[in-house]
């Protein structure tokens, strides 16, 4: 009777989250930018990796060098475990990202090297969504990294610009 309620504890579990998890466990072998990473497993499967409810400034934005080199500095070469559970239109896989048991997506926040990127924040675990909003307003406050510059230009609204003004 044990293992029935346990069985079923577990599946109302799964489904309390607002997606289903699968894993990644594996080396990061290149940082592309401040969000955009790429893991090889144990089975040496490579996995293009968009981390998930962030977004980080471009590499040819102010920030986007720093950004990407805090990211390279926390998980370059390093085992990471990769929580998932989606790929995007371009088939990179969303997720959160931890090292040991820092979340690596919320440190990026934190820092003042990212944005919670609200607009997917429906793809993020719903006890999430606050945790780095609070972050990134904690940043802002206090003016930590890109926040120092008042005038930044969101990665979005930046690449929407570059978009208008190369047609």
């Amino acid at each position: 009777m044990f293992f029935i309620y346990r069985n079923l504890l577990i599946i109302l579990l799964c489904f309390s989250f607002n997606y289903a998890l699968a894993d990644i466990t594996g080396i990061v072998l290149k940082v592309v930018d401040g969000d955009t990473v790429h893991v090889m497993d144990e089975g040496n499967k490579r996995y293009k990796v968009r981390l998930l409810g962030i977004d980080a400034p471009e590499l040819d934005q102010s920030y986007g060098i720093e950004s990407k080199d805090m990211l390279a500095d926390l998980i370059m070469d390093k085992r990471v475990n990769i929580i998932y559970s989606k790929k995007d239109k371009y088939k990179r896989v969303l997720g959160q990202i931890f090292l040991d048991e820092m979340d690596v997506n919320l440190a990026m926040i934190r820092n003042g090297l990212a944005w919670h990127f609200k607009r997917y924040s429906r793809d993020q675990a719903k006890k999430d969504v606050p945790i780095y909003s609070r972050a990134e307003q904690l940043a802002r406050e206090n003016a930590i990294g890109l926040w120092s510059d008042s005038a930044f230009l969101p990665p979005w609204k930046w690449r929407q610009n570059k978009r208008r003004n190369s047609r």
